[in-house]
């Protein structure tokens, strides 16, 4: 190939060579992102779920230490189970890389820790999915994953 891409080229380059030259990643029948893109609200609501199992847990304090067991809670979940937590399990979602592979323990944790960030300034991390072309959060970008229906 001989010449440097952008991070969004050689993404659409991979989605291309994988799904056959169809820009349509949403509705590909196989490869990367071949799962629908994960709504806002499907997506703000298996984080309630999740932040309720935790304040029941945690009786509403924020802390390091809870924000330590947030932290092994997603990495823990999403890493071996497929993608989910409790809260994405109920509403049908899940994390894959952007490949489409399960995230292993390394990448599940560097998305957890990075929530932080998207949590910081107003959530501006977690509302760039409104207006991202491929619906990512920061945390998403910075761990390189997708979340879409199944």
């Amino acid at each position: 190939m001989g010449k440097k891409l952008g991070l969004d080229q050689e993404y659409e380059q991979v989605v291309n060579e994988t799904t056959g030259n169809r820009s349509d990643t949403q509705n590909a029948e196989s490869g990367p992102m071949a799962m629908k893109k994960a709504g806002f609200f499907q997506r703000v609501v298996a984080f309630l779920i999740d932040s309720f199992i935790f304040g029941a847990i945690g009786g509403g304090t924020h802390n390091f230490g809870l924000s330590a067991l947030w932290v092994l809670y997603e990495t823990i979940l999403v890493s071996n189970w497929n993608g989910h937590t409790i809260g994405k399990k109920i509403m049908g979602i899940r994390v894959t890389t952007v490949s489409g592979e399960n995230l292993d323990w390394v990448k599940a944790l560097v998305r957890a820790c990075s929530k932080v960030l998207s949590l910081a300034a107003l959530c501006i991390g977690c509302l760039w999915m409104i207006w991202d072309e491929k619906s990512q959060t920061w945390h998403d970008k910075i761990a390189d994953t997708f979340v879409g229906n199944g």
